[in-house]
């Protein structure tokens, strides 16, 4: 795992421990699991799963890496190649357990449930107070 990955999960339980609101987003899978599970006691945590059928997310990927001046063309174009062919392994990035409350979001057209249902999941689904601020 990349030291970027481990500077990520730092700097949250950093900022968490410091009392900081925060959102931690990204696409998580499976191997994050036990990392977001430990940080889930230090917030009021809630976990948002967007999901799309497969074959819009395959779309929304190629077209937004595609234009992506950063992507390296020789990992993408694997990538685009198991989408195309209907072996990428999607089921990754599907929902766990990490203890927090999880409302799935649908985003193939807009937001269902709408934002305004997706705020308030947000705002009323917490669990316990935050760990208090690091005293020193």
């Amino acid at each position: 795992m990349p030291r970027s990955f481990d500077l990520f999960f730092e700097t949250i339980e950093l900022w968490l421990r410091a009392g900081v609101s925060l959102i931690a987003e990204y696409g998580f899978a499976r191997w994050a699991e036990p990392r977001l599970r430990a940080l889930v006691p230090l917030a009021r945590a809630v976990l948002l799963y967007c999901d799309t059928p497969d074959e819009v997310a395959a779309q929304r990927f190629i077209a937004r890496e595609r234009v992506n001046p950063r992507a390296r063309l020789d990992i993408l174009a694997g990538i685009v190649e198991r989408m195309e062919r209907g072996t990428y392994d999607w089921r990754t990035a599907d929902p766990f357990d990490v203890g927090a409350p999880m409302l799935r979001v649908d985003t193939t057209r807009g937001y269902a449930p709408e934002l305004d249902a997706i705020v308030a999941f947000c705002r009323g689904a917490g669990r316990a107070e935050p760990a208090p601020a690091d005293p020193r």
